[in-house]
């Protein structure tokens, strides 16, 4: 990168594409991560409930 007089060029230090592309990978990232809790915490509910509901058949 040029530089005058000991300073840094003005301007954008990155290229926006660049930068358009790394938001879009880290948005798609989040999308997975929040998907994936999402269904595990489904799961995680599925189950609970599925074992309270065969306890309390089985006290019965």
């Amino acid at each position: 990168m040029p530089k005058r007089n000991g300073r840094p060029r003005v301007g954008r230090p990155f290229p926006p594409a660049a930068v358009a592309a790394a938001i879009a990978t880290a948005a798609e990232a989040h999308r997975r991560l929040t998907r994936l809790a999402r269904e595990a915490a489904r799961n995680e509910t599925n189950e609970t409930q599925r074992s309270a509901a065969q306890h309390i058949t089985r006290t019965k």
